[in-house]
């Protein structure tokens, strides 16, 4: 006896007998519509066949497949000759006399004589162009005594010949829909096909090819829109337009004028179907939550018209693409509030940021509450964490009784724009700094244990040409590193300087600081407050005011050759931490 090892799938068809295992051990007759997970043993007779789909078949499309197998049945029974299938009315012709109720089937002759295909009512295209043949449903078996096709009013209908009953196509060139197989077709798509993609989205695109042999009038055929309901990720119902060209396009009802959700082309020229998904769909029905699935019909105008096409188009949801940790120094720089996006910690596809859900604060969970925009929770240390629930910005006043670089964590739940999760962790490193103000004239500031800032005002850079003298200020004990969590120091330039800008970068600051190394491996700042200098080198004339790092080689600190441009140290600086200009 055959043992089978099976794909996961529903069973469409059993010839002969089958049977599965159960977990038990005992065994159960293989039924179509019986579901085989990957793996499942099934035992068969020696002639047994099982034939099984993707268990992702949709009711419609098991249904054509169903019926066929039944018909198949049907005329096999038929022709056993057995009275309880075989009867009608009356005495049945297998001579039992069975008076059992019954339907009369017969097998449908499939010959014709090609020779019949002429008339004078229109030009008929030549009999070996097979998609021009249908044939006319005459009982096998028929003879003289068989009644002849009838038209409309009881006459004989003029398009059915004395042979076999070959009719004529209709004088319009079309093909009616009987006789005509749907066909089926599977098509996947994935949100993750798209997600990460900026500015305006061109989807992930799939087709399908439609064999247009036995279809007549391409141009005729359009798709149906499914009627399965269908979500933006943010709930908003989707509508569905037709194209114009037999082809649809699903638009959230909230935005009817922006891109398309979804977009189903019908390319007449080709026999092709094209799909395209252009934003996230709402996977939150929890029946469904990972795969959406929905049929595209193919079919004329025309009343009651058959399918051509079924395409059962599944949706996979993307989900947050990608997570993880956040560190947030919590020095605080001339701000009341450490400030950032719980958002920098994740990447999120098509389905978009969907807010906050909780924070958790040690074994303590908060929940959001999606009618209030923030929430305010209290950290482990006493600091108080302010988030916007809706746009995952954060702000966080430290507690001034903590020694420096203490953890302060907790963890953030974020969703998707249909309800996926993800979890990130938010480190906040306290560390609090100490100012260090300079003051007109000559300053030797002196730097302590710890952060320092060493923070310069406007109103003291005065040009050489000026009656102020003494415009130079020299610092000791200026260590470099990360100032939020190695306790290095900053140089604060914000008041000082006139019109300069974080985003330029070191290039457009190289206008306001040059940067010189000493002999004595000490670094001087020389300083145009205006942003005057030009070129590499400082002009003397323009200069207006100057540090001196005592003891501190910036290139060399920072890992730069002794060749580095004054570019090349603010951009270093800047990226550290240890100078703070204008964002």
């Amino acid at each position: 006896m055959p043992i089978l090892s099976m794909s996961a799938g529903r069973v469409t068809a059993v010839w002969g007998q089958a049977w599965f295992r159960q977990p038990d051990g005992s065994l159960k007759a293989v039924r179509v519509g019986d579901e085989l997970t990957t793996g499942q043993q099934v035992l068969t007779d020696q002639k047994g066949i099982v034939e099984i789909m993707p268990a992702a078949l949709s009711p419609r499309i098991l249904q054509y497949i169903q019926s066929a197998n039944e018909v198949d049945r049907s005329i096999k029974a038929i022709e056993s000759r057995e009275p309880e299938f075989e009867p009608a009315s009356g005495l049945n012709a297998s001579g039992s006399g069975s008076l059992l109720p019954g339907l009369r089937v017969e097998r449908i002759d499939e010959s014709l004589q090609p020779t019949r295909f002429t008339q004078a009512v229109a030009p008929v295209r030549p009999a070996a162009s097979a998609p021009d043949v249908f044939l006319a449903q005459t009982p096998r078996g028929s003879g003289e005594d068989a009644a002849a096709p009838m038209a409309s009013g009881g006459l004989p209908d003029p398009t059915v010949g004395p042979d076999k009953g070959a009719v004529l196509p209709p004088a319009d060139g079309s093909l009616p829909d009987v006789g005509r197989a749907t066909q089926l077709f599977n098509l996947s798509l994935s949100e993750g096909d798209v997600a990460g993609r900026v500015g305006p989205v061109v989807g992930a695109v799939k087709q399908v090819q439609i064999d247009l042999t036995l279809v007549d009038a391409a141009d005729n055929l359009a798709l149906v829109a499914p009627s399965t309901p269908l979500y933006a990720s943010n709930g908003s119902p989707l509508v569905w337009v037709s194209d114009g060209q037999g082809g649809l396009k699903a638009f959230a009802a909230d935005a009817l004028n922006g891109t398309p959700v979804l977009e189903a082309h019908w390319l007449s020229a080709t026999g092709e179907i094209a799909v395209t998904l252009n934003a996230g769909l709402s996977h939150a029905n929890p029946l469904a939550q990972d795969v959406l699935s929905l049929d595209l019909a193919l079919r004329s105008s025309a009343p009651d018209a058959k399918d051509v096409a079924l395409v059962q188009l599944s949706v996979q949801d993307g989900g947050p693409a990608q997570a993880h940790d956040l560190i947030a120094a919590a020095s605080r720089l001339d701000e009341s509030s450490i400030k950032g996006s719980l958002l920098d910690g994740a990447t999120f596809g098509l389905d978009g940021f969907g807010g906050v859900h909780q924070v958790m604060v040690g074994a303590q969970t908060h929940l959001a509450d999606p009618t209030l925009p923030n929430m305010t929770v209290q950290t482990q240390h006493g600091g108080a964490l302010t988030i916007n629930v809706l746009t995952g910005d954060y702000s966080y006043v430290p507690p001034e009784d903590v020694r420096d670089f203490t953890l302060d964590p907790v963890r953030v739940t974020l969703l998707d724009g249909d309800g996926d999760a993800v979890d990130i962790s938010l480190d906040l490193v306290i560390n609090h700094p100490v100012w260090v103000d300079s003051t007109p004239g000559f300053d030797l500031m002196n730097g302590h244990r710890g952060t320092d800032v060493f923070r310069w005002h406007l109103g003291e850079a005065h040009l050489p040409s000026s009656a102020m003298v003494n415009s130079v200020d020299m610092v000791k004990g200026f260590e470099l590193g990360s100032p939020r969590f190695q306790g290095a120091d900053v140089l604060d330039l914000r008041d000082l300087l006139q019109g300069e800008h974080a985003a330029g970068g070191g290039d457009a600051l190289s206008h306001y600081l040059a940067v010189e190394t000493l002999p004595t491996m000490s670094t001087v700042l020389h300083i145009s407050s205006t942003g005057r200098f030009d070129g590499e080198h400082p002009q003397p004339e323009l200069q207006d005011h100057a540090i001196i790092l005592s003891g501190v080689n910036l290139r060399a600190g920072l890992g730069l050759g002794a060749s580095a441009s004054s570019s090349e140290v603010i951009n270093a600086l800047l990226k550290q931490g240890n100078l703070l200009v204008d964002p």
